[in-house]
């Protein structure tokens, strides 16, 4: 029985599309920075990613759908939603989600889900390289597995 097992490691000639909101920009850049970093510790050079910024959660979907036929290996989306006192943060926390998974499996393109959608900011900067991490280092490490699962079950004929 086969079984395929991603590795964290860059893929030869696989490009990257990072789409990043610009609102709350103290926490989505330290998540920009979170992904950046990590790819370069694990040695994906900077050329081979894309850095795409888009005003907020809201299209980062819309985003996701018009670069997915790019020849990008993964789309990693990063942004920030916050508890406000109106239903808007259940709108465009669910439904972004909602999107770039269509995106995912209509185009059959990796897409990594980093948008932090939190009760509050407090919260948010703990998962921007505070107490809870990185959230954007995690999606980095995920989209490398995924690639090179993607890559390794291309390679392997089957069975």
């Amino acid at each position: 029985m086969p079984t395929f097992i991603g590795d964290v490691r860059p893929t030869p000639d696989a490009r990257i599309a990072l789409i990043a909101s610009r609102w709350n920009p103290r926490i989505v850049d330290a998540l920009v920075e979170g992904v950046l970093a990590c790819l370069r510790e694990h040695g994906v050079a900077d050329d081979a990613v894309d850095v795409i910024r888009v005003p907020g959660a809201w299209e980062i979907p819309q985003a996701a759908e018009r670069f997915a036929d790019r020849g990008y290996a993964a789309i990693l989306a990063l942004g920030c939603v916050i508890r406000g006192d109106t239903r808007h943060y259940e709108h465009v926390a669910d439904n972004c989600a909602q999107a770039l998974m269509r995106v995912a499996l209509d185009r059959r393109i990796i897409v990594l889900n980093g948008v932090l959608a939190v009760e509050r900011h407090e919260d948010a900067l703990a998962r921007a390289g505070g107490a809870h991490g990185n959230k954007g280092e995690e999606v980095a490490l995920a989209a490398l597995e995924m690639i090179d699962l993607f890559e390794s079950a291309g390679r392997t004929p089957a069975v």
